[in-house]
């Protein structure tokens, strides 16, 4: 059976790989603007992560350089809509300058609906959740660092827990003990 948010929360206090007295986590009316601001329900994964870690005290989470706390978070999505819509726009007007209907190669990928962007590393790499409530979902990969100038979209863990455990600085042993 697959451990809950708050299980694996415990057993990283367990081990001794979380200081309680550092924790800073959002308040219910933080969250509760985060999902307002984008007509989103969490899942209780990423509700239960902002809870404990919103602000800061997950050092023992090693996010590679991503930009992850609810200050960012906040901004994100609206940085990431904004960006495609500029990049529409520009190709767009292309297109009408060649006088040339876009083709399916001359679009963005379609993100789904209630895409919620939580991580960023860059401005152009980020990772999303699909917030539509529940107990966990996937995080997705969207990258608009390609070589051909488009985006890429897929899916990088099956659930936030994953993405979360994932990222557990230390070797393979603790990951298998607190699976």
């Amino acid at each position: 059976m697959t451990m809950s948010m708050v299980e694996l929360v415990t057993e990283l206090r367990r081990y001794g790989l979380l200081d309680p007295s550092r924790k800073r986590g959002c308040t219910a009316q933080e969250i509760r603007a985060l999902e307002l601001k984008y007509d989103v329900r969490l899942p209780d994964a990423y509700r239960a992560f902002l809870a404990e870690f919103g602000r800061g005290g997950a050092e023992v989470l090693d996010f590679k350089e991503l930009d992850f706390l609810y200050p960012h978070v906040m901004d994100i999505t609206a940085y990431v809509h904004d960006y495609r819509t500029r990049i529409e726009e520009r190709l767009a007007a292309l297109c009408a300058r060649e006088g040339a209907e876009p083709g399916p190669g001359d679009r963005l990928s379609a993100l789904p609906e209630h895409s919620l962007f939580i991580a960023n590393r860059s401005g152009v790499t980020f990772l999303f959740i699909v917030a539509v409530g529940g107990a966990d979902c996937p995080v997705h990969y969207y990258s608009t660092d390609t070589d051909d100038g488009m985006d890429e979209l897929q899916e990088a863990f099956p659930s936030v827990r994953d993405w979360l455990l994932s990222s557990v600085r230390g070797t393979g042993e603790l990951r298998r003990r607190i699976r």
